[in-house]
């Protein structure tokens, strides 16, 4: 299991033409995201919050798309009160995940995601 500082992932995620870490979707949600990912299974895993009308801040499980860019919730969107209780549910999440670090697939993923962030530098 691997950390990857969360600038790769956002420019990871507007090389594929996403939206998810843009200034504009930021502001509108009031979103605030973790300083590091951590990187298994394909995916880039980190905890958000955001806070709507209510200005109550709220914390997700994200988990971003190596090989797409998509981002998604796991375990719900806001679901978790505290940034404590979603970081408990990341490691969670991070430990029923399956270890496929040694698998071609992945590792043929892994080093093309690679390729691609260095080539945005």
């Amino acid at each position: 299991m691997e950390t990857v500082d969360i600038r790769d992932i956002e420019r990871l995620n507007a090389q594929k033409g996403k939206h998810w870490f843009e200034a504009d979707t930021l502001r509108f949600f009031r979103s605030r995201y973790a300083d590091t990912a951590i990187v298994k299974d394909g995916g880039a895993y980190f905890t958000s919050s955001e806070q709507g009308p209510s200005m109550a801040r709220l914390y997700s499980v994200r988990r971003m798309d190596m090989e797409t860019g998509a981002v998604e919730s796991i375990g719900g969107f806001q679901a978790y009160d505290t940034l404590a209780l979603a970081e408990a549910a990341l490691k969670r999440v991070i430990a029923d995940c399956p270890d496929t670090d040694h698998d071609q697939r992945n590792d043929e993923a892994a080093a093309k995601w690679q390729a691609e962030l260095e080539a945005s530098r």
